[in-house]
């Protein structure tokens, strides 16, 4: 017999450790990836729900509810809907759409005005403060964008 043979059972520490470097990757990579992932799904569900704010004002406004038109005001935090020409936030009228998410927030780039209101007229919808609407994470990693035509027409 040979009392130079050892018996190599089991892992060494380089090959241990070689297999917790991967895990710690593949977890890194996983856990990103989940929380951009969560970070979209929040962008999406309040662009879904500011889009629906715009096409409620358009629709009250075309319709001609209560003979007036209809508007949504920007603020950082929330979505106003508003009606008559000029936003006033003592008016026990206004629809407030809150973000769900503090780390989410909304700018506007409105033609005319102070540049946070779009308001649509009545009859046509059309509007004299078209632009866009950007709604975002506080970090600025992701963003998604609402754009409204002068003629009323809502997209993203």
């Amino acid at each position: 017999m040979n009392k130079n043979k050892k018996n190599k059972n089991g892992f060494t520490l380089v090959e241990i450790m070689i297999v917790i470097a991967i895990g710690v990757i593949l977890t890194t990579i996983v856990t990103f990836s989940f929380f951009a992932m969560k970070e979209r799904g929040n962008i999406n569900k309040n662009i879904s729900q500011a889009k629906v704010l715009l096409e409620q004002a358009k629709v009250q406004s075309v319709s001609g509810l209560n003979d007036t038109n209809y508007g949504v005001h920007v603020q950082l935090d929330k979505l106003v809907l508003f009606s008559g020409s000029t936003y006033f936030a003592s008016s026990t009228d206004n629809v407030p759409l809150i973000f769900d998410n503090d780390l989410v927030f909304a700018t506007s780039s409105f033609v005319g005005g102070d540049g946070s209101n779009v308001v649509f007229k009545k009859i046509t919808g059309a509007t004299d403060n078209y632009g866009s609407l950007t709604i975002k994470t506080s970090n600025s990693s992701t963003s998604a964008v609402i754009y409204i035509s002068p003629a009323g027409a809502i997209t993203q």
